[in-house]
């Protein structure tokens, strides 16, 4: 359980514990107004205050994060009940010095109120009994133990609540039902704050999950129940001052009862009534707003992707029409060198070759841009890779670019689950730019490996190439961008571009790291379940 939901129940804990001390303090030091809080009435009984500190001391360490606590916390707790069982037992045997005369014996026997000596009353034995039981139970998960703690709760809020009120009312104890075993005022008191406790501990469980949940049911239940219990029970003290003070007779105390309760839970209902109409028309606000963001968002929605498929379709359309021009173009250069070589002079030879380049170069990249498009398109297809032997075949693939000084690390990799065809691209795209960056290096050094973690898994290519500067990072995965001129390095500018778009598909990040001259290091993941 969270920390926050015990401050204030443990708060009521110490309050009772503080009662309980300050009670034996009293029978220490033979003060009258410690031990009983009203004077006149029945003292608490010293062993009842123990009981009183071991139920407070159970209450906190069970909820506690140390196991050691907890099973201290549960051994008071069954102390606790064994003296209570023991007191109940000793009441229907009809023992006259039970446990309940161990500390100060002396001193109870001289205590006697309404000719009653001072004895743990059978009320106070029952209310601990299933105080503790509720407390116990409500520590075990299941939910049959949970509603038997509930059942057990209920019955120690009944006698505390009507020990309680007894008192406020002044019933004559003579004329009560429990004129031969009295329960304390100090006592009552006591265990009406467990029992406030026990229910404030219990936000997640039994009858506290409903009246604290955040539905209309929960929102009535705080308005109401608190009015149920003060309205009833002050009209009821009106009632009596009203007939002690014979301000008025039995017959119009009635009708002022009956007519104060009627008129106060006619106004705490109002008032509940105008809150939820409040709430719900905040909630309809709140959902008219939310159904009109939605539709915004869908139909922004709709108009991108209608946008993005337009571009897509158009761009698809260029890079597929410009194929045959192109071929012409470089057919008819070809032709026109073979059939005219021989008249044809050095500087227009050099123009027909940087033709044939440009023209070779703008099919290459239509065939990119066709690549590029077609992964954005086509779904993923899911299945287990080895990494190590995808790795492989890569380097076996791009084995005639590669020195025979080279020194290629792969470290062992996790499998992964992913598009085969895809994650290889990855993988030849990432290598073949660790080759090709290399060049000018004397030996060709490349490592292939992941780390492994509970977060996730980051593979990872590095090379000690030529590396680059980190302030042109933003534009290392753009699409057609290069960080090198093209007469240090051939390319395109399409590989790291095609690499993360694979990589977000998977749902995945790609990012770099590097410093000119000592190489670089291309990091990616792929989604956690995969």
């Amino acid at each position: 359980m969270k920390k926050s939901l015990l401050i204030l129940p443990q708060f009521y804990m110490y309050i009772v514990m503080g009662i309980a001390l300050a009670t034996l303090a009293g029978w220490q030091l033979n003060v009258d107004i410690l031990r009983r809080i009203i004077p006149g009435l029945v003292a608490m009984n010293p062993t009842t205050a123990v009981l009183f500190i071991f139920y407070g001391i159970a209450f906190i360490s069970i909820h506690s994060t140390s196991h050691f606590y907890q099973f201290t916390g549960v051994i008071l707790l069954g102390l606790v009940i064994c003296i209570g069982c023991i007191k109940i037992v000793q009441y229907i045997a009809d023992i006259p010095d039970g446990i309940d005369s161990i500390f100060y014996g002396d001193r109870l026997r001289e205590d006697i109120k309404y000719n009653i000596p001072n004895r743990m009353s059978i009320i106070t034995a029952i209310s601990f009994l299933v105080n503790s039981l509720s407390l116990y139970l409500y520590t075990k998960p299941i939910l049959q133990k949970q509603s038997l703690a509930n059942y057990a709760l209920a019955v120690g809020m009944f006698i505390s609540l009507l020990s309680v009120i007894g008192y406020i009312y002044q019933v004559d104890i003579h004329h009560s039902v429990v004129q031969r075993f009295p329960m304390a005022p100090n006592t009552a008191l006591n265990f009406l704050l467990i029992a406030i406790a026990l229910l404030l501990s219990q936000k997640d469980t039994g009858y506290m999950k409903e009246i604290f949940s955040p539905y209309t049911g929960g929102v009535l239940a705080r308005k109401l129940i608190p009015s149920m219990v003060i309205i009833p029970v002050g009209m009821g003290l009106l009632l009596l001052v009203g007939s002690w003070t014979r301000l008025y007779g039995s017959d119009f105390r009635i009708a002022l009862h009956t007519l104060g309760v009627i008129t106060l839970m006619i106004a705490v209902l109002l008032n509940v009534i105008r809150s939820l109409n409040h709430t719900d028309e905040a909630r309809m606000l709140a959902e008219a707003e939310l159904t009109k963001a939605k539709e915004l968002v869908e139909d922004h929605a709709r108009k991108l992707e209608e946008s993005a498929q337009e571009i897509t379709e158009f761009s698809y359309a260029i890079s597929h029409n410009l194929r045959t021009p192109l071929r012409a173009i470089n057919g008819y250069t070809s032709l026109l060198k073979e059939k005219n070589h021989i008249h044809l002079d050095q500087e227009s030879t050099q123009m027909l070759n940087i033709l044939q380049q440009n023209t070779w170069k703008m099919g290459q990249l239509t065939d990119d841009l066709l690549s590029f498009i077609k992964i954005s398109r086509t779904p993923i297809l899911y299945k287990h890779i080895n990494l190590n032997e995808l790795v492989k075949q890569v380097l076996s693939d791009l084995k005639k670019f590669i020195r025979e000084t080279s020194q290629i690390e792969i470290n062992t990799l996790p499998h992964a689950r992913g598009d085969y065809e895809l994650l290889r691209l990855v993988y030849q795209h990432l290598l073949s730019n660790a080759i090709k960056y290399s060049e000018l290096k004397d030996t060709l050094w490349i490592t292939v490996g992941a780390h492994v973690s509970q977060e996730a898994t980051v593979y990872f290519v590095k090379d000690k190439g030529c590396g680059f500067d980190m302030r042109h990072y933003d534009k290392l995965f753009g699409l057609f961008t290069r960080l090198h001129q093209e007469h240090e390095f051939q390319g395109l500018g399409i590989g790291l571009a095609v690499t993360q778009r694979i990589i977000h598909k998977h749902g995945g990040q790609i990012w770099a790291e590097s410093e000119p001259g000592k190489g670089a290091t291309f990091y990616f993941t792929l989604e956690s379940h995969q």
